[in-house]
């Protein structure tokens, strides 16, 4: 979830439980989402917090400690927003061998206006020790967040997945790694802003009707699988 929403609104409980429903140990995560961090060290402070797999007051820790949960067989995870920058700070804390996949809704390196301090220096590629194959992300074309143009919003999913497809709006490659610019005729809003993936626009928490029904790469479907195929990709490779 994003700043000020709730771990437990209507579309936190969409995401958990659709991943309940594919066999995972799912869950929806607290944090101080009140607090936006204005430096490299808050958002490192919070995300350790939420994924050092050693910390016995972690989040994964007590995720992966619950009686049927197996994390060695992998771990996904999903934020939007600011929750979408922690998210992609996972694996320098939980270790690439524990995250396998994450999914970053409406995520960049720096918020507008130009005068909020960027986070270059821990949340762009070079920074995060995941894979780039593993990184998946998706922004509107009308986010004034984190980008305010186009050319700004490439610019920073470039920036935070180390994929570069010089002027194009998708970026997925065959496997389904890499990032996606939503076209603002896409959700049914008609209107791809920072909230693309909501009714109303940030007004609600409910999903956007296109966006909960879409078969296309940038809904909710088509995001939470991939997530799955990773983790049953890793694990066929395990039992070759």
């Amino acid at each position: 979830t994003g700043t000020t929403m709730d771990s437990w609104n209507g579309d936190a409980q969409r995401y958990t439980e659709y991943m309940a429903g594919k066999g995972y140990v799912a869950g929806s995560v607290f944090y101080n989402s009140g607090v936006y961090p204005l430096s490299c060290d808050g958002f490192r402070g919070k995300a350790e917090s939420l994924f050092n797999a050693t910390n016995p007051n972690s989040a994964l820790y007590a995720l992966c400690s619950l009686p049927k949960a197996d994390c060695t067989k992998g771990v996904v995870v999903s934020g939007f927003s600011q929750g979408a920058q922690l998210t992609s700070l996972a694996a320098n804390y939980a270790g690439p061998h524990l995250i396998t996949a994450i999914y970053e809704s409406a995520g960049g390196d720096r918020i507008q206006p130009p005068g909020v301090p960027a986070y270059a220096q821990c949340m762009n590629k070079e920074h995060l020790v995941i894979p780039t194959e593993r990184i998946r992300s998706m922004v509107g074309v009308s986010d004034a967040t984190f980008g305010g143009s186009y050319e700004n919003i490439r610019k920073q999913q470039v920036a935070i997945t180390g994929i570069d497809c010089a002027n194009q709006y998708n970026c997925l490659s065959a496997a389904g790694y890499g990032w996606y610019i939503i076209q603002d005729d896409q959700p049914s809003s008609q209107l791809a802003n920072h909230c693309y993936a909501y009714e109303n626009g940030c007004d609600s928490y409910n999903f956007d009707h296109n966006y909960a029904t879409t078969a296309e790469d940038w809904g909710f479907h088509a995001n939470l699988n991939w997530l799955d195929q990773m983790v049953r990709a890793k694990n066929l490779k395990k039992s070759a």
